[in-house]
């Protein structure tokens, strides 16, 4: 009662989990507080990016949210943006060779033969992840109570208790197995979905399995306009001050407050959200003299990201491989682990963001997204389509390069010091990033105001309320 809130905070990452951090202190902490928004590139968003090819723009980074996403609903909801409309695809699992799984335009002989390939496994699949889903679903209710954690670790016990903590030790091969799912549904639903979600096999560990599972489940959603446009809309919420600067070094202060260098300069802040990943394949912030115990450092983590280049291709497909002739008969295509593609991950139709079928806007307007490990010579690109007017390519280091047993990491490199990141060891995904920057506010907000509220390995239930 009665403390004044901290006079400035620094947010360095442009990303959306860097503008989120800008608008959940601004929720918190009021009008008064200055915060500045430290991001070099001249776009916001970071990973949730589009790309222009053939005059429209396309989703070329963070593409999908789901149904149970409740920050990325309120926001959207807050700020009036509209769903967008989405490529009624079929689907299907290629080795490079052939299918190996095909759904049909009858529906009648899609059920037939996911029936025949699956049996009853995916309708296991569906509970199975739903049950992940609604564990992580108390996370909200528990941020909305003021709680906050200090390592990733506390966070999912807190939600998840043993089931999450322990799949984050395992492969995902290993927990779906012991699940009892059947060869096809891991081979090729649970691969397919991993190669195509995070360009890796079942070999990550088992949370992000269950949660790239749930980015291949009915009802998924975009913003029409960008998903982009989610953080562009947090920024201006929040009143952050945009300064377009690269971050080379926080420092800690002998008053305890916090020294931000850029190459020009440098400027004290009360607190400090880094909402940028630093890791050698990332970006290279040193926080050495800053840090308490964890100190994240491009020298010490031998992790790495992983490379994923998407091509967008204004074209037709192979006719022959592919044995579709339109638009609407091509299916969408799920790359097998062992697939002959030349580490082609998937092959997928997306329409322009801002696609309209009321104004006239048709099919013929979508392009193929291709993933792949690498960027695409001329002759595999040959290999898959059969005439293109228009190629571009987004190449990136898109999310962890996942290996468990993961190392659950701190959010706390120093009271006042905060670290959004380590949140995507368990699983990257727009919606995690939005849950570490609200847990990065209650930090700082809790930190500053000395409330009780930052958990440590306590699950929901026995903890005091206030």
């Amino acid at each position: 009662e009665g403390t004044a809130p901290p006079n400035t905070i620094a947010v360095v990452g442009g990303g959306i989990g860097g503008t989120a951090a800008t608008y959940f202190l601004r929720q918190l902490y009021g009008s008064d507080l200055q915060i500045d928004l430290y991001e070099p590139s001249n776009v916001l968003c970071g990973r949730v990016a589009t790309i222009e090819i053939a005059g429209r723009r396309y989703e070329s980074g963070g593409s999908i949210l789901h149904p149970s996403n409740r920050y990325s609903k309120s926001i959207a909801g807050e700020f009036g943006l509209r769903y967008a409309e989405r490529a009624n695809s079929l689907l299907s699992f290629h080795d490079g060779e052939k299918f190996l799984f095909r759904s049909s335009e009858w529906k009648i002989v899609t059920i037939f033969r996911l029936l025949w390939t699956f049996g009853f496994d995916l309708i296991r699949l569906h509970w199975f992840t739903k049950s992940y889903m609604d564990m992580f679903d108390l996370i909200y209710n528990d941020q909305k109570m003021g709680h906050s954690y200090t390592n990733v670790h506390d966070l999912l016990f807190a939600v998840g208790q043993d089931t999450f903590i322990n799949a984050t030790k395992v492969t995902a091969c290993k927990l779906f197995a012991e699940q009892e799912f059947g060869k096809n549904l891991i081979d090729l639903v649970l691969n397919g979905g991993l190669l195509t979600n995070y360009g890796q096999t079942c070999e990550v560990n088992g949370f992000v399995g269950a949660v790239a599972m749930a980015g291949i489940q009915p009802g998924l959603w975009s913003i029409r306009g960008g998903n982009n446009l989610l953080c562009s809309k947090l920024h201006e919420s929040s009143s952050a001050h945009w300064k377009q600067k690269s971050v080379t070094k926080v420092s800690l202060s002998s008053d305890g407050k916090f020294s931000v260098s850029t190459s020009e300069n440098e400027a004290i802040y009360d607190h400090v959200v880094i909402a940028s990943p630093i890791n050698r394949d990332k970006n290279n912030i040193d926080v050495s003299t800053a840090c308490s115990k964890y100190c994240p450092s491009t020298k010490t983590d031998l992790r790495h990201y992983r490379r994923t280049v998407a091509t967008f291709v204004k074209g037709k497909l192979n006719s022959k491989k592919f044995q579709c002739d339109s638009l609407t008969s091509c299916p969408v295509i799920m790359c097998t682990s062992n697939s002959t593609f030349f580490r082609c991950r998937a092959i997928g139709l997306h329409l322009p963001v801002d696609y309209d079928n009321t104004n006239g806007d048709t099919i013929d307007s979508a392009v193929y997204k291709v993933f792949s490990d690498a960027p695409l010579t001329k002759n595999q690109l040959h290999q898959l389509f059969e005439a293109s007017s228009e190629i571009k390519e987004a190449d990136w280091f898109a999310y962890p390069l996942f290996s468990p047993p993961e190392q659950l990491d701190s959010f706390v490199l120093h009271e006042g010091l905060y670290y959004t990141s380590p949140i995507e060891r368990a699983a990257s995904a727009i919606e995690m990033s939005l849950v570490s920057a609200k847990n990065a506010a209650l930090l700082s907000y809790n930190h500053w105001y000395a409330l009780p509220r930052s958990s440590s390995s306590k699950t929901l239930n026995d903890r005091t309320e206030l």
